[in-house]
């Protein structure tokens, strides 16, 4: 069932028309790669997500891209505040409602990683 998929990293998708599709099938769009460089993509997506009226199928987070095998320590450490410090004050500054922010960073977490998946007809 679309339900129990977690399409992570779909900011890499350019196409919002794709992150609509599987949306409206069910599925859960992540936009995982929150950081302020690349902050007017990221609020991109989610814009045109509520636009397209599916904000309730949409994740975001920072992702852990921080860290490189290989390299010394896992390479140079990103902090997890940009969501946070940048990301939700960007969107309150576009618009966004205090409970569509809740909706994001609380409510369709809980639901997505809820155990539990809708039983077909």
């Amino acid at each position: 069932d679309p339900s129990a998929w977690i399409w992570t990293h779909a900011q890499n998708e350019k196409d919002n028309a794709q992150h609509k599709k599987a949306a409206e099938a069910g599925a859960w769009i992540a936009f995982d790669g929150v950081n302020k460089k690349r902050l007017e993509r990221e609020l991109g997506h989610v814009r045109v997500m509520k636009a397209f009226g599916l904000l309730d199928h949409v994740l975001i987070s920072h992702d852990a891209g921080w860290y490189r095998p290989g390299e010394p320590d896992g390479g140079a450490f990103r902090p997890y505040k940009d969501l946070f410090e940048t990301f939700l004050p960007a969107l309150k500054q576009h618009g966004f409602s205090d409970e569509e922010i809740h909706l994001l960073t609380v409510e369709n977490p809980k639901r997505a990683f809820a155990i539990g998946v809708r039983a077909r007809s």
